[in-house]
C-alpha cells in the first residue's frame, strides 16, 4: 500500500529528510567539479556524511549520505551498490538516485529494488549481499546514495575510509556519537585529520572533516590496498554480541572473550580420544603426533564455509565435526586442538587476517580485523603452525595465506599477539625436468617430471578438468601447445609426470637447421608495471627457487650450431643462472637455469633495479638454441 506523501513526510527519519533538503539545494552538474578534483580521478566523492550513533552497547545505527560523480568507463564499479547483512546488522533504508552529466535525475531506487545473494563458497551462510546494479552506458554520471543500518550489537564499527585509488574527495565527514561510559578508540591511518571532540549529556561527540583531497594514483601490484590510503580505524571499547559480552581494550580481554565461545566445544569422547591415542601409538615424539593426526584429517575432513553462529565466531562442537566430517576454519582448528589435547599435546588457535596481500593487523590498537582461524603448536623451542583447512599443505607449512603476519594467539590467560613465521625462497621451490626426443621433422615426444615444495605443493593440477590443465601448461609453465598430453601423479606428494606430444617443436625449420627455445618451462613470464614515478612497494605472492633442467635428444646428425650465452645475473632480491653444454657421445643438448626471489616484498626505492632484472630474465627466453644437421 503506497503511503499518502503527508503520512510518508511523518514516518521519514529526521537525518533522511535533512539530506534530501541538501540534495535539493545542490547542483550537481559535472560542469561545477573543480578541475582539481578531476585530474587522476575515475570517481569524484563530491558530498559525502557518514553518522555513526552508537545507543548502548548492543545497539547503534550508521547513516550515510553520499553523492559522487563517476567520471568514466574505469569507475564502473561504483554503479553496483552493495549493502551486507546478517543477524547483526539490518539494512533498515536505502534510497539511490541516478543523475546525468548536466545533473538532470535519470531514475530512482530505493530498498524493493535491491536483489541478494548469500556470501560464501562453501555449505552454509547467513550472511547476505543486498545490491542493486545502476544502468548508465555514458559518463560522466553522478549517484546520490542514502543508507542507515542498524548494527545489533557488533565486534567492529565501520571506519571511515576518506579515499580508494584514483578516487578524489571534495568534502567528507564522519561523525561518532557514543555513551561516554562506553566511548570508541580511534586511529588515523595515513592520514594526520584530527577530530574535533564535545561532551553533552553524557554524550561524548567526535568529528572528523576532510576537504580537496586530490585523488591518488593506483599502482599495480602494490603491498596491500587497505595499508596504503587514508583511513580512520573506529573501534568499540566494550560490546555485546548475541548476549556474548565482551571488552577489547586490551587484546588479552579480546582474546578470553573468544577462549570462551571456544573452549566448551572442545568436547571430545572418550572413544574418539582413545582412537588418536591409538593413532599415534609408536610415535616417538610430539612433533611426530602432531604430524600424524594432522595427516590424519587432511585425508578424512574437508573445508566448508559456514558463517553462522556468533558473528561466524563461535565455532561448531568438536563432536559434531568428527560426525560431520567437514567445518569451516573454525571447526577444524578446534577439532585438531581437542585431537591434539587427547594425545597430550598443548596448542592453541590463533585468529588471523588471512589472504594473500592483505592488511596486517595494527598491535598497537586492539581491534577485530579477524578473518580466518589457524593453530599453533609451541612445543618448547620447535613451535610450529597448522592450515587444518588445507588438504594439500605440508605438516607445519602456512603458505602466503597466512604467513609473516600478526595473530592473535588464544592463550589460557586471555589474547597475545604474535607473528605467523616467514616462509624463505627454498621453502617455495618449482623444479622441472624435461626429456625431449626430437625427430628430423620437428615432431616431438617429452617426459616432464615435476617436483613441489612449500606454496606450489597445494597446486594440484592432476585434479582439475582437461582444459584447465592444458591453460595451465601453455600460459603458467609457458610450454608449447601440446597435441596430445595427460599428466600423473609422482611418486611423492608435490611430484607429477607430465607426457607430451608436439607436432612441431621447433619455432623454424630451415635448410637443415633448427631452432629451439632455451628450456621447455619458461621460468618467468610476468610483464611487471613500469618502474617510473614509482611510489609504492612491489607485492609478489612468495619467496621462491624456481629451476629447469631441458634435456633435448637431438636426431642423428645434429649437433648444436648456435648456443645462447650462459648468464649469471644477481641483484639484491634475485638471482638468475643459466647454461647450456652438449654431450656429442649421447646426442643430448642439456640446457639448465635456477631463478631465485629472494624477498617478496620489494621497496619502491629497489624497484627499478628489480623491474630491469626480471625484464631480462624474461627476455633471455627469446634466445635461441639453433642445431644443424652435419651428415
Amino acid at each position: 500500500m503506497l503511503l499518502k506523501p503527508t503520512i510518508m513526510k511523518k514516518l521519514m527519519p529526521v537525518w533522511l529528510l535533512l539530506v534530501s533538503h541538501i540534495s535539493l539545494c545542490q547542483n550537481w552538474d559535472v560542469a561545477s567539479i573543480p578541475e582539481s578534483m578531476k585530474k587522476g580521478a575515475n570517481v569524484v566523492e563530491r558530498e559525502e556524511s557518514q553518522v555513526l550513533d552508537i545507543k548502548s552497547i548492543n545497539k547503534a545505527y550508521f547513516r550515510s549520505h553520499e553523492v559522487y560523480t563517476i567520471l568514466n568507463e574505469n569507475g564502473k564499479d561504483r554503479l553496483r551498490i552493495v549493502e551486507v547483512t546478517d543477524p547483526f546488522h539490518s539494512l533498515e533504508d536505502i534510497s539511490v538516485k541516478l543523475y546525468d552529466s548536466t545533473g538532470k535525475l535519470l531514475k530512482k531506487y530505493n530498498k524493493k529494488d535491491m536483489q541478494y545473494f548469500f556470501a560464501g563458497d562453501g555449505l552454509i551462510t547467513d550472511t547476505k549481499y543486498n545490491y542493486v546494479s545502476l544502468q548508465a552506458t555514458d559518463f560522466p554520471v553522478t549517484i546520490e546514495y542514502n543508507s542507515e543500518m542498524l548494527y545489533k550489537g557488533s565486534l567492529q564499527y565501520p571506519s571511515y575510509l576518506l579515499q580508494s585509488p584514483e578516487q578524489s574527495l571534495i568534502h567528507g565527514e564522519y561523525e561518532v556519537s557514543v555513551p561516554v561510559d562506553l566511548d570508541i578508540r580511534y586511529k588515523n591511518l595515513n592520514s594526520d585529520i584530527k577530530p574535533e571532540i564535545k561532551t553533552e549529556d553524557n554524550i561524548k561527540k567526535y568529528k572528523w572533516v576532510a576537504n580537496m583531497m586530490p585523488a591518488l594514483k593506483y599502482e599495480e601490484m602494490a603491498v596491500s590496498e587497505e595499508s596504503r590510503y587514508p583511513m580512520i580505524l573506529i573501534v568499540p571499547n566494550k560490546f555485546v554480541l548475541d548476549g556474548e559480552e565482551g571488552d577489547m581494550r586490551t587484546w588479552k580481554a579480546f582474546g578470553k572473550w573468544y577462549g570462551g565461545l571456544a573452549k566448551p566445544t572442545l568436547n571430545l569422547d572418550e572413544e574418539k580420544k582413545a582412537f588418536f591415542k591409538n593413532l599415534v601409538k609408536d610415535a616417538k615424539t610430539d612433533r611426530e603426533k602432531a604430524a600424524i593426526i594432522y595427516h590424519y584429517l587432511q585425508e578424512n575432513f574437508r573445508y566448508v564455509s559456514i558463517q553462522l553462529g556468533i558473528g561466524g565466531f563461535r565455532p561448531f562442537p568438536a563432536l559434531v565435526t568428527d560426525k560431520n566430517k567437514y567445518g569451516d576454519c573454525k571447526a577444524l582448528s578446534n577439532y585438531t586442538q581437542a585431537s591434539l589435547d587427547a594425545v597430550g599435546i598443548k596448542s592453541y588457535q590463533a585468529l588471523i587476517n588471512a589472504g594473500q596481500n592483505k592488511k596486517a593487523i595494527d598491535p598497537a590498537i586492539p581491534h577485530n580485523e579477524f578473518n580466518h582461524v589457524i593453530l599453533c603448536v609451541p612445543n618448547n623451542k620447535d613451535t610450529f603452525w597448522l592450515e587444518c583447512t588445507s588438504n594439500t599443505n605440508d605438516f607445519g607449512v602456512l603458505g602466503s595465506f597466512t604467513e609473516n603476519r600478526y595473530a592473535l594467539l588464544i592463550t589460557d590467560d586471555g589474547g597475545e599477539i604474535v607473528r605467523t613465521p616467514k616462509s624463505s625462497a627454498q621453502e617455495n621451490t618449482l623444479s622441472t625436468k624435461s626429456t625431449v626426443t626430437l625427430s628430423p621433422e620437428g615432431e616431438a615426444t617429452a617426459l616432464i617430471n615435476v617436483s613441489t615444495s612449500g606454496e606450489y605443493k597445494s597446486f594440484q593440477i592432476t585434479k582439475e578438468k582437461k582444459d584447465y590443465q592444458k591453460m595451465i601448461l601453455i600460459h603458467y609453465f609457458g610450454f608449447p601447445q601440446p597435441d596430445f598430453f595427460e599428466i600423473t601423479n609422482g611418486n611423492e606428494k608435490g611430484q607429477y609426470n607430465i607426457n607430451m606430444e608436439i607436432e612441431k617443436l621447433p619455432s623454424i625449420i630451415t635448410n637443415g637447421k633448427m631452432f629451439l627455445d632455451p628450456r621447455m618451462y619458461r621460468v618467468w613470464n610476468t610483464v611487471l608495471p613500469t618502474a617510473e614515478n614509482r611510489t609504492q612497494d612491489v607485492y609478489l605472492s612468495n619467496p621462491f627457487v624456481r629451476t629447469d633442467t631441458t634435456v633435448y635428444k637431438l636426431p642423428d646428425g645434429y649437433k648444436p650450431e648456435t648456443l645462447p650465452a650462459a648468464m649469471n645475473l644477481k641483484v639484491k632480491s634475485g638471482e638468475f643462472v643459466t647454461q647450456y653444454s652438449f654431450d656429442d657421445a649421447k646426442g643430448e643438448l642439456i640446457s639448465v637455469c635456477k631463478l631465485v626471489l629472494k624477498n617478496h616484498v620489494i621497496p619502491a626505492a629497489e624497484y627499478a633495479e628489480m623491474k630491469s632484472f626480471f625484464d631480462t630474465v624474461a627476455n633471455e627466453y627469446n634466445a635461441k638454441i639453433v642445431i644443424k644437421n652435419e651428415e
